[in-house]
């Protein structure tokens, strides 16, 4: 009744037996039921003689690391798969979570949302969990231009004779008040009647 690492006696065959998966013995187990039963954040091969821990983010399933609630795998079903945060969310404190409005996150991973004022100057998103830079749109009251020194886009007021209209107005969308008018859809030079 002297086994090695990873393996119990086993009485009826009167010889030495692997652990099963998910279970270890460190010395020899004199029994089967004296191997070991690994924690839930731990998984072990037949014949272990210790339980190797899950990666981060990740519980054992029958024997199996799994995502943990909240985030998803990587790379699919992989051995090697790593659990991160889907597109739209990021980590916060141990779960993730959806990127709040007026931000977006277009990729995998646990790092933080983009902030869609930080790439179009006073731009919002309607909803949270954006996945893309094109949710980020110009408030109510603004339009979407590029500044005439940087030749970045930002939102701009609505100036006198453009309609306020809706968000996620574009200057070529711009309504012109009754009254006004100007010389083509791209032009905010807006000049009374």
């Amino acid at each position: 009744d002297h086994c090695l690492t990873g393996k119990y006696f086993n009485e009826e065959t009167n010889d030495c037996k692997l652990c099963p998966a998910g279970k270890y013995s460190e010395k020899g187990a004199s029994s089967l039921a004296k191997c070991k039963r690994c924690t839930e954040s731990e998984v072990s091969s037949e014949g272990s003689g210790y339980c190797s821990p899950c990666p981060q983010y990740q519980v054992a399933v029958d024997n199996v690391c799994e995502c943990v609630d909240s985030f998803v795998s990587s790379l699919g079903s992989s051995e090697l798969e790593e659990c991160t945060c889907k597109v739209g969310q990021m980590l916060v404190g141990t779960r993730c979570q959806d990127c709040e409005v007026g931000k977006f996150k277009d990729d995998l991973g646990i790092h933080s949302c983009t902030v869609c004022s930080d790439e179009i100057k006073g731009s919002t998103t309607r909803s949270a969990a954006s996945s893309s830079i094109a949710s980020c749109i110009c408030p109510k009251g603004y339009y979407l231009a590029k500044d005439s020194i940087t030749e970045k886009q930002e939102c701009q007021v609505i100036e006198e004779g453009m309609s306020s209209g809706t968000d996620g107005m574009k200057i070529s969308q711009l309504e012109i008040e009754s009254g006004f008018w100007r010389s083509n859809e791209n032009s905010t030079e807006i000049t009374e009647c």
